[in-house]
């Protein structure tokens, strides 16, 4: 058969991205204070559908409406109980009354192109960091989500000392509105909740263990580790840049990280290496314009390339920013993460030759350097060592020069843009303020913009709206 006379041969240049979202990682559970495990295929969760007015429609529930808005950042209002509120993803949610009824609608906006890649976090993170929480691990034998509840100044200054977390066991803590609100969410029966002080190794979580009667010394209560606070930090740039959190959760991020975003330069430092990417994506394919970041993402590096003096006061000083900002400017950091994570060697270059192998093997040993790092500063931080605070712009000059020579990067250099991704989020992230917190803390210890969504009792939600 004769080729085309325009036929062109193609090369496989290698995948120019690498999944950046990681699975909490699922531990033996052997505690008994929780209830019990429990299983249930997908389809136990159905419903039926309505017809009404011709169209179908299902019933939605005031606390499926609520973890909704977390999941999608809608900043809700509920007046009369009809909730509203526009969201990340361009999208916008109405409610009408219609003949007694709570009728909503969930309107999704034209969206730019951008790449189908991973937004930078997932529902589960999203619905616990939204209440003070921070998930670490799972235990799938229970069907348990192990979380840290970083709720009021207790756990906050326990975190700032460097002592040991534990689980509630049988000494409950009384956590506030925050708290309850997620106990009710869908998915949270099984939450296991771990915030108070434990008499054990620095930054280490543990969970209480009872022993069988049975056997011997059993029904003596034992302390087991299940993880470690830096590690469950470093893993917010791995699926947990979500659109809202509370503001002690992330004090608590922003001390562990130990770092700030105060200049320019910062942010200029972070726009000059998604250029630089950028070009080395276009280059690998010849030339070609890759959809890697939003047509508005590759605009904004052409003026940077043309040397454009571009103000980045405003974006810094922004206290009003949407959540729809935030998801877009997280997005885009997830993928530069993702991108660099793509340049980085096999680690294991005799074992399995998938690519998706491979990328998660790459991404695995990116999170372990960057749980490496963000232990150090910790550390760091708690002994009140004299050391400088993380710059961005000065961790990232090393970096910015790897790319622009076409060198390969090494695992620890795409962990210290994991760690600048982290505090660009504690920088923009919208504060979920449950109890009045802003209102409560002095000027000096704000330190962020405090972009505040105080979200809507779920008493002024209707108990069921029908969705269509």
């Amino acid at each position: 058969m004769e080729s085309a006379p325009n036929a062109r041969s193609f090369e496989v240049v290698g995948p120019l991205l690498v999944r950046s979202y990681l699975e909490l990682p699922d531990i033996a559970d052997t505690s008994t204070s929780n209830t019990d495990a429990y299983s249930a295929h997908w389809t136990g969760d159905s419903q039926e559908v309505w017809i009404r007015d011709c169209r179908p429609c299902i019933t939605v529930s005031d606390q499926e409406l609520a973890a909704l808005s977390f999941t999608l950042g809608l900043a809700l209002e509920a007046k009369d109980f009809l909730p509203n509120g526009v969201g990340a993803f361009n999208t916008c949610l109405t409610s009408v009354m219609d003949n007694g009824l709570t009728k909503i609608k969930l309107v999704y906006g034209k969206r730019q192109l951008q790449r189908q890649g991973g937004i930078g976090y997932s529902t589960l993170f999203a619905r616990h960091m939204a209440c003070g929480c921070l998930p670490f691990a799972t235990s799938r034998s229970h069907s348990r989500v192990h979380t840290i509840s970083v709720i009021g100044d207790n756990l906050h200054s326990i975190i700032e000392q460097g002592e040991a977390l534990c689980d509630t066991y049988n000494n409950a803590v009384l956590w506030g509105r925050a708290g309850d609100y997620l106990d009710r969410l869908p998915g949270s029966n099984n939450n296991y909740y771990h915030n108070r002080y434990a008499d054990g190794k620095r930054n280490h979580i543990y969970m209480t263990s009872t022993a069988p009667r049975s056997f011997p010394g059993g029904g003596e209560v034992s302390y087991v580790s299940v993880g470690k606070w830096t590690d469950a930090v470093a893993r917010i740039a791995f699926g947990g840049l979500v659109p809202m959190a509370t503001k002690p959760l992330v004090d608590a991020v922003r001390f562990t990280v130990d770092g700030t975003v105060e200049s320019d330069e910062d942010v200029r430092q972070l726009d000059q290496l998604i250029s630089d990417v950028l070009k080395v994506a276009d280059a690998a394919v010849g030339g070609a314009k890759v959809p890697l970041f939003s047509p508005r993402t590759r605009e904004f590096s052409e003026l940077i390339d043309a040397r454009k003096q571009i103000n980045f006061g405003s974006w810094l000083a922004n206290d009003e920013r949407s959540t729809r900002e935030v998801v877009q400017i997280m997005s885009t950091y997830t993928i530069l993460l993702e991108s660099l994570i793509a340049l980085t060697p096999d680690p294991e270059p005799s074992g399995d030759d998938d690519v998706f192998v491979v990328g998660e093997r790459k991404a695995h040993e990116v999170f372990r350097c960057c749980c490496d790092q963000v232990w150090a500063s910790y550390d760091a931080a708690v002994t009140r060592e004299h050391h400088e605070h993380f710059r961005i712009a000065e961790a990232l000059e090393e970096i910015i020069r790897a790319v622009e020579s076409n060198r390969c990067l090494r695992f620890d250099q795409c962990a210290v843009v994991a760690r600048c991704i982290i505090l660009v989020w504690t920088k923009i992230v919208k504060i979920v303020d449950w109890d009045n917190e802003k209102a409560n803390q002095p000027p000096e210890h704000v330190g962020h913009s405090l972009a505040v969504y105080k979200p809507v009792p779920l008493t002024e939600l209707p108990d069921i709206a029908v969705w269509e």
